[in-house]
């Protein structure tokens, strides 16, 4: 006996059947129970097994699936997935199908668990771990047909439709509907006419218990196989929708090409493009419902997300007319982001982004970042468009959550609404615009060529840019007009200086010039932009809670005082400074002797290369000066960057907002309509459409002409 339990070991799978004449019934219950009753012996396993040559790893999970019959044993591996379980029951049975597969499992106490996601193989598992089970009882069923005469379908008559058509999808042929109501149903092969073909199912409703039950089925076509398809009518764009439900709920932005190939593969049927677009859409709209009502949706979830959050603001306004309440804006921000920007730099990034999918508007937000330079998103509009208005409402409300005292910096792009309305709400904060989206526009001004000459300009604009003192600037700024045309310099003349020049920054910037963390939280929101709006709302709180659960841990395993980003720029500071001269004048004032000298006043914060009061971060000038001074150089250091100020960023929690008691929709005079712009007739956007300045340029291999054409898409006439 203990060699067959080696070589199943070693084999990974071990399989038994009534049917082969091999075993009866009794055989195999009590080979069952002598096979759980010597695997439990780590000791007996451990010596037949390592007498032969195998290794029994004491934490193996195996999985004992049984169908009709016959155990297949699957060791559970890292990495192993549902998909991955469904692929070896259907590659060991070939009457099942991963569309009609009712999977469950037997644990101590609960006979029936269910087994049908990713999520559910996740629980059994842990659960397996947590009770030191090594083995787990996995039933496997067909929802199909598979079970024959007797079969019941507690859901009625809509249940055996389905499942007859699964059946008919997997076995390639179709079928016509004889009778068909809700009492009864017969259905015939479609070849029966022409061919004779004799398969055939009949079912009807048990009058005590209302389940369809199967009371005659004739399983064998006798048209032959010349008739099979892949290419199913009855492969609807609903039961597509039906089967995906669950992939969509994991990952919403599911592409169509990858429905397509996962049918062909899993299902081994073959759907249009088109149908399995419409399938994906159905889908969208089973898990996270559609347009209208996510919007009216909004009434519930205000409420509820106010009182499962206290502190945070919901503030949502409508447009009325003769019809009702047409949504207008919402604006949300949660109390754990408003505590925890208090212990951030006065730095914020505001942005827009367009919404995908059938919903059209904009998402505003307001962007910081934390001590370590981690993202982290403040506040979140959703409008119709990215105006003046709705800056203007946005930046409102933003004013009405900040500390107020508190100086706060502006970094954002040159677009019109969001200029003008800065100016009107903060009308004494400084504002920077960002260096990237200038050095974008600056692009179309160049009146050089090549690509290396434009390279070398947009690098020398940022040194300008990024000057720290105004002799620097001019110097470098006198190089970069002497090569650029006037169109340049007239359009560098409409930019007021303090927006670009570091010189002349009036803040604290905290050395940022570019909305690169808007446009970082753009990409980190990118798949829940295609979700509609309660569902776009739910679905960024998800997302927060994680990443402040992630940051929180994190931050607590820090044995240290300063951030790791901070640490990192003082340990380069300490290695490029070993060998500087340092000469003290007065208790706070040094200089430093080098090809030329620099004065450090560290009781002012400030040195002649500017940088520290520009970046409100010592440069290296001043942590040579504060190491040979003898003092703490925590005491220099904004309370932002220290390690107990991350932490109370990501103190507070964001609490779940559970849907389990939602109220069903109620179509009352209340309702919350979509809003007044209607959505355009063209597909809708996916990709941002650039500015001028932002197309690529190549040259094309064929013609050999700077342009957006390559050799497949050239046009040009060749003599």
């Amino acid at each position: 006996m203990s060699e067959i339990f080696a070589k199943s070991f070693s084999t990974g799978a071990f399989a038994h059947s009534s049917c082969q004449g091999a075993l009866t019934s009794d055989d195999e219950r009590e080979m069952d129970e002598r096979f759980y009753a010597y695997t439990s012996r780590k000791d007996v396993v451990d010596e037949s097994c390592t007498s032969r040559g195998f290794i029994v790893m004491e934490n193996c999970l195996f999985l004992m699936c049984k169908f009709r019959g016959v155990t297949l044993v699957i060791k559970y591996n890292d990495g192993f997935n549902f998909n991955d379980l469904v692929s070896k029951l259907c590659a060991k049975w070939s009457e099942l199908v991963g569309s009609s597969l009712n999977i469950a499992y037997s644990m101590p106490g609960h006979s029936c668990c269910g087994l049908q996601s990713e999520e559910d193989l996740e629980v059994m598992v842990g659960l397996a771990l947590s009770c030191d089970i090594h083995h787990i009882d996995v039933f496997v069923k067909c929802c199909s047909l598979g079970e024959g005469v007797g079969q019941r379908f507690a859901q009625g008559v809509v249940e055996f439709r389905d499942a007859l058509s699964k059946y008919s999808i997997h076995s390639g042929f179709n079928f016509d509907f004889v009778k068909n109501d809700k009492n009864r149903v017969t259905v015939h092969c479609k070849r029966r006419a022409n061919l004779g073909c004799l398969w055939s199912a009949h079912a009807r409703v048990e009058n005590y218990s209302k389940a369809f039950v199967i009371k005659q089925f004739d399983d064998v076509h006798t048209c032959g196989s010349y008739f099979r398809t892949i290419k199913h009518a009855r492969m609807t764009s609903s039961m597509i929708g039906g089967l995906i439900s669950s992939d969509i709920r994991n990952k919403a932005l599911t592409s169509v090409s990858e429905v397509v190939c996962d049918f062909k593969d899993y299902y081994r049927t073959k759907v249009s493009y088109r149908r399995a677009w419409m399938g994906v859409e159905k889908a969208r709209g089973l898990v996270f419902g559609d347009y209208s009502s996510s919007l009216d949706d909004l009434r519930w979830y205000v409420d509820a997300a106010n009182a499962c959050n206290r502190g945070s603001v919901f503030d949502m306004e409508f447009d009325i007319d003769s019809k009702g309440r047409h949504f207008k804006c919402l604006f949300f921000a949660f109390e754990a982001c408003i505590h925890g920007f208090k212990y951030c730099k006065p730095v914020l990034m505001l942005d827009g982004t367009f919404m995908k999918g059938g919903q059209k508007g904009y998402l505003l937000a307001a962007t910081a970042k934390d001590g370590n330079q981690g993202l982290y998103p403040l506040c979140f509009t959703i409008v119709d468009s990215e105006s003046y208005d709705s800056w203007h409402w946005f930046l409102s409300k933003l004013l009405g959550i900040l500390t107020p005292g508190r100086d706060i910096a502006f970094v954002t792009d040159r677009q019109g609404g969001l200029l003008k309305a800065l100016a009107k709400v903060f009308p004494f904060s400084s504002h920077s615009s960002c260096l990237m989206h200038l050095k974008t526009n600056l692009k179309t001004y160049l009146s050089v060529k090549s690509r290396e000459s434009k390279e070398y300009l947009l690098t020398l604009f940022s040194r300008c840019a990024y000057a720290p003192t105004i002799e620097l600037f001019n110097e470098l700024f006198e190089e970069f007009k002497g090569r650029c045309g006037r169109s340049v310099e007239k359009f560098l003349e409409n930019l007021p200086n303090e927006c670009w020049r570091n010189p002349y920054f009036q803040g604290k910037s905290y050395g940022e010039m570019c909305t690169n963390g808007a446009k970082s939280f753009n990409s980190w929101i990118r798949d829940e932009r295609h979700l509609f709006s309660t569902s776009l709302v739910d679905a960024i709180r998800v997302k927060l809670i994680e990443q402040f659960s992630r940051r929180r841990e994190v931050g607590k395993k820090w044995n240290r005082i300063v951030c790791p980003f901070a640490e990192k720029k003082l340990e380069e500071a300490f290695n490029d400074t070993k060998a500087w001269i340092v000469k003290k004048c007065s208790d706070d004032i040094y200089e430093i002797q080098l090809d030329h000298s620099v004065m450090v006043d560290i009781g002012k914060r400030c040195c002649s290369c500017r940088l520290w009061e520009i970046d409100s971060f010592p440069c290296k000038h001043g942590f040579c000066v504060i190491k040979r001074s003898g003092k703490e150089l925590i005491c220099f250091l904004d309370d932002y960057y220290r390690v107990c100020s991350y932490c109370d960023s990501y103190s507070h929690s964001i609490y779940p907002v559970p849907s389990m008691w939602k109220p069903n929709i109620v179509v009352d005079d209340d309702v919350v309509l979509p809003p007044f712009c209607k959505r355009p007739a063209r597909c809708p956007r996916t990709e941002r459409i650039p500015s001028k300045g932002e197309i690529k340029r190549i040259r094309c291999s064929r013609c050999g002409k700077i342009g957006t054409n390559n050799r497949k898409t050239c046009k040009e006439a060749l003599f």
